[in-house]
């Protein structure tokens, strides 16, 4: 014998799912990645898993490479597939931080306080001297490189 299931009946019982589903705990978490690999915040994985986006945005190893800022600073990105090595060399010194890709950015711990690097244009970084840019790259206002 075949029952036959209205529409809406069949929507009822979608939606009955998906809020019991809803309800469920989390499944365990994974082992822990090796202590030397950087990983992304467990708040930032959350978001990238509810977009259903990978971790490592393909369009950020367009960044690697050099990226130049005002009065001889400049930003450098290498590494690849969401694990990146940024190198900044500000007026006072050259700092490298270990780095990772979420979604259409590159994250990193500086001196404690997460920074992003993010794709902008010169008028985004805030400093005339990039203004008239198309290709930059801005962590903060007022702290942006480009590429002519």
């Amino acid at each position: 014998m075949r029952v036959s299931v209205p529409a809406s009946g069949l929507m009822l019982l979608c939606a009955l799912t998906l809020t019991a589903c809803k309800d469920q705990p989390p499944a365990p978490a994974a082992a822990p990645p090796a202590a030397s690999a950087p990983v992304a915040s467990p708040q930032a994985e959350a978001q990238v898993e509810a977009q259903g986006k990978p971790v490592a945005a393909a369009g950020v190893d367009a960044w690697l490479g050099k990226w130049t800022g005002p009065e001889g600073t400049w930003l450098q990105i290498e590494g690849s597939g969401g694990n990146y090595v940024v190198t900044i060399r500000n007026l006072d010194s050259t700092i490298r931080y270990p780095a990772t890709s979420v979604l259409d950015e590159i994250r990193f711990d500086r001196a404690g306080a997460m920074a992003t690097i993010r794709a902008t244009d010169g008028a985004a970084t805030g400093m005339k001297w990039l203004a008239d840019k198309k290709n930059c790259l801005t962590i903060k206002t007022g702290e942006g490189y480009c590429r002519d």
